[in-house]
């Protein structure tokens, strides 16, 4: 059985702030502990769950409740969520959006697809990186970046966790860690891809500067968001 460290209330609350501070105006978002969702809101979702252990119906029923959370924020009616084939989750005509968890946190993000084309979100602890998983994760152009820092590189690793499910409804892209480069503006909180590889698609990468990301440590975890604008 896997152990899943405690979290609490306050992290929660920070997270939130987070949020607050890195998501575009025109984007929601909401947040729980995962502990606090041991049930499932519809049959149509508990359904597709009847041979999870408890901890994976909990983590789906927490990023179902924030997503949810989320869309209400846009007057969207409560709604089961299923998910595709690719394990997305299908989102109501005319949005989009993101679910993360991390070690009894989870967060969603909302949005309007007349205000985005690509949402994604993603939420880490900053000490569980190896530093074997830092050689897979970090590209040379980040290394002077990084230059072997735990909390460094799991923000580097957080940031492509984003990228990825931000591009993957639209491109359908599998990628490693070192197919993609970034920049990082710490001053600002922000990244920029500095390169891509020709693994993703041309259009893909002809969106390389119009492609955004925030990012905010709190206590011993990073979130970042990244968004293509419509």
């Amino acid at each position: 059985m896997q152990l899943i460290p405690m979290v609490e209330v306050t992290d929660k609350e920070e997270l939130s702030l987070a949020l607050k501070a890195i998501r575009p105006c025109a984007c929601t978002a909401e947040t729980c502990l995962i502990d606090d969702w041991p049930t499932f809101e519809f049959k149509e979702e508990a359904d597709l769950f009847k041979m999870a252990g408890d901890y994976r119906k909990r983590e789906f029923n927490a990023g179902r409740k924030c997503l949810r959370g989320a869309l209400e924020k846009f007057d969207v009616v409560r709604l089961p969520i299923p998910s595709d084939c690719h394990g997305v989750p299908i989102f109501p005509e005319g949005y989009l959006g993101c679910i993360s968890h991390s070690r009894g946190l989870c967060a969603a993000i909302a949005g309007k697809k007349n205000d985005f084309r690509a949402l994604g979100l993603d939420l880490e602890m900053t000490n569980r990186l190896s530093a074997s998983a830092i050689d897979r994760t970090v590209h040379p152009i980040e290394e002077t970046y990084v230059k072997g820092d735990q909390v460094r590189a799991s923000l580097i690793f957080c940031a492509k966790e984003a990228f990825f499910k931000a591009q993957f409804p639209l491109w359908h892209t599998h990628a490693n860690f070192r197919d993609v480069a970034f920049r990082v503006d710490a001053e600002n909180q922000s990244l920029h891809i500095e390169w891509m590889d020709k693994r993703y698609p041309e259009a893909l990468r002809a969106l390389a500067g119009e492609i955004y990301f925030n990012y905010r440590y709190f206590g011993a975890f990073v979130v970042t968001i990244c968004w293509i604008a419509a």
